[in-house]
């Protein structure tokens, strides 16, 4: 019945309205919760290749965004609190990445609103994805993907005439593709989006221009030069990487999209309250979940990296928004100090005096003020986070 429900809601979505397109994404996502965990792979391959291509890029008549992209974030909590399959999780955020920039964005809105299973997935996606908010980062995880679709025609005809039991698009191997281009050889054939592959620090572009361009550098600026930019899902991009994502330093990307428009790069992003304060407060354990005292704490070292990584002080930057960093982070070393023994006490002390320590000083040559009065027995309402406040 599942797997039949699931096929039935793909087969409509060409003949619904506006608004039940919209809400599709969603509903489909929501049934996770609901059906046995034997068809959460059905789920997630109708959700990624049946029904997210057709529904996140729409727009309305004046040209915004739809409500199906608008709720990517519900989406990708739904997916991660329900599936403990990190194969789903990639597969989900990877399938996004592809339709939609700025998905970091929905990705820091689960860790800063989701229940404890999302966040804890998302935290980790998100510096999986995203190393380079600390290049050292010592506990990623390497998580693959198997993948053996390699061509998608779009033509409905094709579909309905090979795959009785499936909706379009028709998704096929190397091998079936070629045999059903014998008998139509006019027929085309579009090159699918493989999963990524390890994420890499560096520029895979086989001609880096980060390189060329700085020939006459020291090595250290060589590598520097050809730190990861950004991460090109265009297949013309993949076409040079096997039909992989690719990640680009900034020479070669700015080089590859020169007359496209301008890489959305998170770390320019002004709205700190929207886009980085609540994810840091989450990930910190602001809220109450239902997990252990050590977990929540440990989930904390998350929220340490994105703020040494992001929140680069400045004398510009609003104290309020930095008073209540800081306020977090006093917290957390409080809540850290005296909890841990072993293994995980050495991380973090490590985590402490290797990146904390530093931003901190920076803090003290811009804010010294700021600083000192997170410090003080009653401080000013907004850095009044944790503890008894």
């Amino acid at each position: 019945f599942g797997k039949a429900l699931l096929q039935c809601l793909a087969c409509m979505l060409p003949f619904l309205d506006h608004d039940l397109i919209d809400n599709l994404p969603y509903l489909t996502a929501s049934t996770i919760s609901i059906f046995p965990m034997e068809l959460h792979e059905e789920i997630m391959n109708y959700l990624c290749f049946y029904i997210l291509p057709f529904t996140i890029q729409r727009q309305d008549e004046i040209g915004n965004e739809s409500a199906a992209s608008q709720s990517v974030a519900a989406i990708i909590m739904t997916v991660f609190q329900y599936s403990n399959n990190a194969a789903h999780h990639c597969q989900l955020v990877e399938c996004l990445m592809a339709l939609k920039p700025g998905v970091v964005k929905d990705i820091l809105c689960v860790i800063a609103y989701g229940t404890a299973p999302a966040r804890a997935s998302a935290a980790k996606l998100l510096f999986y994805y995203w190393p380079s908010f600390n290049p050292n980062l010592f506990d990623r995880r390497a998580v693959l993907v198997k993948f053996a679709t390699g061509k998608v025609c779009y033509d409905h005809r094709i579909s309905i005439t090979f795959a009785v039991e499936s909706p379009p698009p028709l998704y096929l191997c190397i091998e079936c593709a070629n045999e059903i281009c014998r008998e139509y050889p006019k027929q085309k054939f579009n090159d699918i989006l493989r999963p990524m592959q390890p994420v890499s620090m560096v520029c895979e572009s086989k001609n880096c221009k980060g390189i060329k361009d700085k020939q006459k550098e020291p090595k250290e600026q060589k590598e520097e030069d050809r730190s990861a930019f950004s991460i090109c899902f265009s297949s013309e991009c993949t076409s040079f990487n096997g039909n992989h994502p690719i990640r680009y330093c900034q020479a070669c990307h700015n080089h590859r999209h020169a007359k496209k428009k301008k890489y959305n790069d998170p770390d320019k992003d002004n709205d700190g309250r929207s886009s980085g304060g609540g994810g840091f407060g989450s990930a910190f354990g602001g809220h109450y979940d239902p997990m252990s005292l050590e977990e929540r704490q440990l989930l904390g070292r998350y929220g340490v990296w994105l703020l040494v990584g992001l929140c680069t002080p400045n004398k510009d930057t609003p104290v309020e928004i930095l008073g209540r960093l800081l306020s977090m982070l006093f917290h957390w070393f409080h809540v850290t100090a005296y909890c841990f023994d072993g293994q995980a006490e050495s991380a973090l002390e490590k985590l402490k005096t290797e990146y904390v320590c530093t931003w901190l000083s920076e803090v003290m040559k811009t804010h010294y003020e700021v600083f000192i009065s997170c410090l003080l027995p009653h401080p000013m309402d907004y850095v009044r986070v944790g503890g008894h406040w």
